[in-house]
């Protein structure tokens, strides 16, 4: 008995599918309207504010970095890694001079043997610490690197 209602469950199942698929009634499709259920997005667009930006406030240029003097025309520097660079618009050899000379002041030996063959490499040593110059141009002035080591 059960396989006799198997096969007519079937037989209708078949019925129903082959007078659907009947090429002699058309297929008419509707549009429906779902609801809009997208949630907004963010487009991070800037607003005005209320009230006008302040300027921020001009610090100081810096006139020594963990006891090496910085050139006194410094324009702007920034620290970073055990690092510190400025730009300036001293020409090189006002910078290489002035650390030659204000270096030894402060108990710093020029190591000349470390230097590369530029005269915009400077390196010194105070004890067991090494601090490194590289002046790299840059448009009108110059940047300079300076980089603090212990050996």
């Amino acid at each position: 008995m059960k396989n006799y209602q198997s096969l007519a469950i079937s037989m209708v199942f078949l019925a129903f599918l082959i007078t659907s698929c009947s090429p002699s009634e058309k297929f008419t499709t509707t549009a429906t309207s779902l609801p809009n259920t997208e949630t907004p997005i963010s487009t991070n667009t800037p607003q005005p504010t209320q009230k006008p930006t302040e300027t921020p406030e001009v610090l100081p240029a810096l006139t020594n970095w963990k006891e090496i003097p910085i050139l006194p025309d410094v324009l702007s520097g920034s620290e970073g890694f055990g690092d510190y660079q400025y730009i300036t618009e001293s020409p090189a050899r006002i910078i290489t001079a002035y650390y030659k000379q204000e270096m030894p002041k402060l108990g710093w030996e020029i190591r000349g043997d470390m230097m590369a063959s530029t005269s915009t490499d400077l390196v010194f040593i105070k004890g067991n610490t090494f601090v490194f110059f590289l002046i790299n141009a840059d448009g009108d002035g110059n940047i300079v690197y300076i980089h603090l080591a212990q050996s």
